[in-house]
């Protein structure tokens, strides 16, 4: 679970890119930018064995943790906050809930630093579920019942 001065890299993994603040430049779904979370199929995965899936559109990302057992093991949906600056909504099996701010750390044209999550006030649950719902039909369905599930029951 993301906590305040914890690098966002730590947490996601991959190397972070420009464009959406949490993780993958715009395109990196193969163009896919039509409303609809589209598999970025290039993942880096750790040797933890565990996988990762990673979904994006111009306007959300979804990473999914795996445990090596297949089960899911966490979620995370990144979204532009109504002020535009990138949010991370985490759900981890252990933990629960967490939302964070992402901070891009790139405050200089000359120095590209880690993202941070930094914690967040009120998370906007009616919008996030909406937006997810409209954008992750071409999920499988499991997946997608479990994340919408899960953002139904908020910190269960």
């Amino acid at each position: 679970m993301p906590r305040s001065g914890v690098s966002a890299s730590r947490e996601l993994g991959p190397p972070w890119g420009v464009g959406l603040g949490c993780g993958l430049e715009c395109g990196a779904a193969g163009g896919k930018l039509s409303g609809v979370l589209a598999e970025f199929k290039q993942v880096k995965q750790e040797a933890s064995g565990g996988r990762r899936r990673w979904f994006e559109d111009e306007a959300m990302e979804l990473i999914v943790w795996y445990r090596g057992d297949g089960a899911v093991d966490g979620f995370q949906l990144c979204y532009p906050g109504a002020d535009r600056r990138e949010r991370a909504l985490t759900w981890r099996t252990v933990g629960g809930f967490s939302h964070a701010l992402v901070d891009s750390g790139d405050t200089r044209p000359d120095k590209n630093l880690t993202p941070v999550l930094t914690p967040d006030g009120v998370v906007p649950w009616a919008k996030i579920e909406t937006e997810f719902g409209a954008r992750a039909a071409e999920l499988e369905p499991e997946l997608r019942e479990f994340v919408a599930g899960h953002l139904r029951r908020r910190n269960e």
